[in-house]
């Protein structure tokens, strides 16, 4: 009887999280019902074609490309660097696409990969690499030489767990599982500090506040934390000594986002299958400005493109970037649709490099002639 009475606690622990959820949302949508949008549509929209930047045939090293993730320049040395989840390795690239060199491989040991989860770059262009199963983050000199490694005391989703490193080389990660929004380490892996707790919806924290709590973190040059909820579709802000200053739906400063809240609160049999839906994927901070990657289709059609919106400081639009996909066989349901889109940005936002998860290759996307 043993296993009746564990999946009789299953199933209430499940009904009372279901429960705190809709309740959740119900508080959520009375919130915020009052939409306001500081913003018209009236920021530029430019478009963006698409070339290869690296071929799913281009081989190396009697391999290549296999699920390549995410991507970032190192701004020391200027080159890709590509977090590559099939192969369990980074690539290192020329601007040009051309393979200069891998770094790490499969297995437990010094400099060795297991589940890769995020990167990020020092101020030297060193190398941190988080990883959720050997429960560490591995540092390599910027020409790919393994030099130290920290052990990560807490254990983390895989996946779902991001990286930034500050101006002061401080090491933030998003580690919802201990109830902080930001974990901050120096470069010896010792936490320095603990930002934003994470609310609790229950009596005691359970995996429903956990799930709440993942999201993409970054400091700003004056020190405020910004953290990116994609399961809340929102972003919390908190000055530099960890006070929460502001917190905001992302269709509160994105006004073509409404729709997506509006319908995502629909009831399923209500809901307008045509309208165009919206996943936020990735954010990056780069010069002072937010890049916002918004995964656009329309529903029962092939996906069309990625928005990725740039913001100043202040979260007001800049430009809208519209990037054309070159496929026109992909739809709602396929491997591409869940696909954890990430990009690079290129010339001051002139040019971006995204990552192609399914089809093994990295496309180039460049603003179109008029």
């Amino acid at each position: 009887m043993k296993w009746v009475n564990e999946m009789i606690h299953y199933v209430i622990f499940i009904s009372r999280n279901t429960m705190l959820f809709f309740i959740f949302n119900l508080a959520f949508m009375f919130c915020f019902n009052q939409e306001i949008f500081s913003q018209e549509d009236q920021y530029p929209v430019v478009s963006y074609k698409s070339d290869v930047f690296v071929s799913v045939d281009y081989t190396f090293l009697d391999e290549g490309l296999y699920k390549p993730w995410k991507i970032r320049l190192n701004p020391k040395t200027n080159e890709i660097v590509v977090l590559d989840f099939g192969n369990l390795c980074l690539y290192v690239f020329t601007l040009e696409g051309k393979f200069i060199r891998k770094i790490g491989r499969e297995g437990q040991g010094p400099g060795d990969f297991y589940r890769l989860d995020d990167f990020d770059f020092d101020s030297n262009g060193n190398i941190y690499v988080l990883d959720s199963v050997n429960l560490r983050m591995s540092i390599f000199s910027q020409d790919g030489k393994f030099s130290n490694s920290f052990r990560i005391a807490s254990r983390f989703n895989p996946m779902n767990t991001s990286l930034f490193i500050n101006n002061n080389d401080e090491i933030v990660v998003n580690l919802s599982r201990t109830g902080y929004y930001f974990t901050v380490f120096n470069i010896n892996g010792e936490i320095l500090r603990s930002v934003g707790e994470i609310e609790r919806f229950g009596k005691k924290r359970s995996n429903f506040d956990e799930m709440h709590g993942h999201g993409i973190p970054i400091i700003d040059s004056k020190g405020n934390y910004y953290i990116f909820l994609s399961n809340r579709f929102m972003v919390k802000i908190y000055d530099s000594n960890g006070e929460l200053k502001k917190e905001m739906l992302l269709d509160s400063f994105i006004p073509k986002l409404k729709d997506f809240r509006k319908n995502a609160w629909t009831p399923p049999e209500k809901q307008d299958w045509a309208l165009i839906s919206y996943y936020f994927t990735h954010v990056k901070f780069v010069d002072n400005k937010f890049y916002i990657m918004i995964f656009n289709y329309p529903r029962k059609h092939p996906i069309k493109n990625m928005l990725i919106f740039v913001l100043n400081t202040d979260l007001n639009i800049i430009k809208e970037c519209n990037l054309i996909f070159p496929y026109d066989d992909i739809y709602l349901g396929s491997d591409l649709a869940d696909d954890p889109f990430n990009f690079e940005i290129l010339s001051d936002g002139e040019k971006f490099i995204v990552p192609v998860f399914t089809y093994s290759e990295i496309l180039l996307f460049s603003k179109e002639k008029k």
